[in-house]
């Protein structure tokens, strides 16, 4: 089964000092934290910003509508060591075809062409999640508790090591 999440918005997460992208189902119900690369968050803000000149396509749109094809979902497969499994499949003149892309690819897909990402059950139940502002692992365990325990380590605790 899938479900359907939006891009929601942007944050920082200050302990991995990665931006997140958070997504969200119209209900509000499931929420689903990706950490991006820094560079891939710009390619992204990018996207936000020249979002107003809808009539602007790129190469891929253009080469694909020559083509006869027509992007019919973005879908969100698997997780596996953190690395997200995502297919973009597409309908067209020929049979269908699905192209494996890039989760930072995806979300600006996503946002580009107003298309929600279809994440699979199995990836949200394997992924963190967002409960009462704090990211929680699948496992249960919350990271924020691993910030605070960084941020009240003493270095001189430690010893001294030769480097």
């Amino acid at each position: 089964m899938y479900h359907e999440l939006n891009v929601y918005g942007f944050a920082m997460d200050s302990a991995a000092q990665l931006p997140v992208v958070i997504l969200k189902d119209a209900e509000g119900e499931r929420t689903l934290p990706v950490w991006i690369q820094p560079l891939d968050a710009v390619a992204l803000a990018a996207v936000l910003v020249s979002r107003s000149s809808a009539s602007r396509s790129d190469l891929l749109t253009k080469l694909l509508g020559q083509l006869g094809y027509v992007l019919d979902c973005i879908t969100v497969d698997d997780l596996q060591e953190n690395l997200y499994t995502v297919n973009a499949r597409f309908t067209g003149a020929n049979e269908p075809m699905t192209v494996s892309v890039g989760m930072a690819e995806a979300l600006g897909l996503s946002l580009r062409l107003k298309m929600p990402l279809r994440v699979a059950e199995g990836v949200l139940e394997k992924a963190a999640t967002v409960e009462g502002g704090r990211i929680v692992t699948a496992d249960g365990d919350e990271t924020a508790r691993y910030a605070e325990l960084l941020e009240r380590l003493n270095p001189s605790d430690l010893g001294k090591y030769p480097m």
